[in-house]
């Protein structure tokens, strides 16, 4: 199991992609505080790190995506 470092992943850019490779989020920010920049749609407001899974939370609250780590990519790398 890989887990996801937090501290690597607050402020830089990031892309979002499905498991079939299409993109679901370009250039998206992670903050400090647990908030999400650059995200289009309300049900990526903010997030938090499990393990190895990056949960997607909405302005409600509710967690509504579930990424593994290998779903997202840091953007020139």
């Amino acid at each position: 199991m890989e887990f996801i470092n937090k501290n690597l992943m607050i402020n830089s850019i990031w892309r979002l992609k499905s498991t079939s490779g299409d993109v679901i989020q370009n250039n998206i920010i992670f903050k400090s505080d647990n908030t999400i920049e650059g995200s289009s749609h309300s049900n990526e407001s903010f997030w938090k790190v499990e393990g190895s899974s990056l949960k997607m939370i909405s302005k409600d609250g509710f967690t509504t995506s579930e990424l593994p780590v290998s779903s997202f990519f840091r953007h020139g790398v």
